[in-house]
């Protein structure tokens, strides 16, 4: 059996899940700007426009696209905490799925890649199954529902992983509010 334990930050919702010792976090928010501008705020470039607004992402990229709908994703996040956490490197095989006039899903998971080898300065995270809900709501806004499930690599011990990535979601989802307010 799991323990959930959920936190709220202004408007929004964290929820840390913990099942046999799979931990899980997933953060809940609403946005006021349509549904594909939301959609395009978590895209790399050239679908979105993420690195405008995500404080904790150095750089992304889509490596390969498979179909319109799937692609090969690169993102590298800057160090954080003052270096204590180096800067890691993610590869994910990424499939959008929508429901026309309702959802979007989003989900994706780590692969390996062999034209991209690991770096030795960089640290090469893992995403296990993950992925992001966009609901249109009647009142014309957006929640949005992200669900990270990744091991960040390297030889942190898991308490401050624990601690870094709820504090890493929330300045992300502060970060992109922020943005789409001064956009509108």
């Amino acid at each position: 059996m799991g323990d959930e334990r959920k936190f709220h930050w202004h408007k929004l919702r964290l929820f840390l899940v913990i099942a046999c010792s799979l931990v899980c976090y997933k953060v809940v928010f609403e946005v006021d700007c349509g549904l594909e501008r939301a959609i395009q705020s978590l895209y790399p470039a050239p679908k979105g426009f993420r690195e405008k607004w995500d404080p904790n992402l150095q750089r992304s990229e889509i490596l390969e696209e498979i179909d319109e709908d799937t692609w090969v994703m690169l993102s590298l996040t800057k160090p954080a905490f003052s270096g204590v956490i180096a800067a890691r490197e993610f590869i994910d095989v990424v499939r959008l799925k929508r429901v026309p006039n309702k959802h979007v899903i989003v989900s994706g998971q780590s692969v390996e890649y062999p034209s991209l080898p690991v770096k030795k300065d960089i640290v090469r995270g893992y995403n296990y199954p993950c992925g992001t809900l966009w609901e249109l709501l009647q009142n014309g806004k957006v929640r949005i529902s992200v669900m990270y499930h990744s091991d960040i690599g390297g030889r942190l011990p898991r308490r401050i992983v624990e601690t870094a990535l709820p504090s890493v979601m929330m300045s992300d989802v502060e970060a992109l509010l922020a943005y789409l307010k001064n956009e509108n």
